[in-house]
């Protein structure tokens, strides 16, 4: 349950750390994560995959993140 709602939190755009988000962003993650798990479970896969999916989302989404922080503070 615990690395569902981190997934949600980063794939939602929000910072883990804290400083920023909302509760849209947040909703569009949980949205997302639980239509993912979802088609993952009609396809018949078992929870070890599920689990694999949702920490590369997070991997993902934790990249992308430093990018665009990265990308912020070259502009500055």
């Amino acid at each position: 349950m615990t690395i569902m709602v981190i997934a949600t939190v980063m794939v939602g755009g929000n910072s883990i750390m804290g400083g920023y988000g909302s509760s849209l962003r947040s909703s569009i993650g949980a949205v997302f994560i639980s239509t993912v798990d979802n088609m993952m479970v009609l396809h018949g896969y078992n929870s070890g995959p599920r689990v694999l999916a949702v920490g590369l989302m997070i991997v993902f989404s934790i990249m992308v993140f430093a990018l665009v922080q990265r990308g912020s503070r070259s502009v500055e």
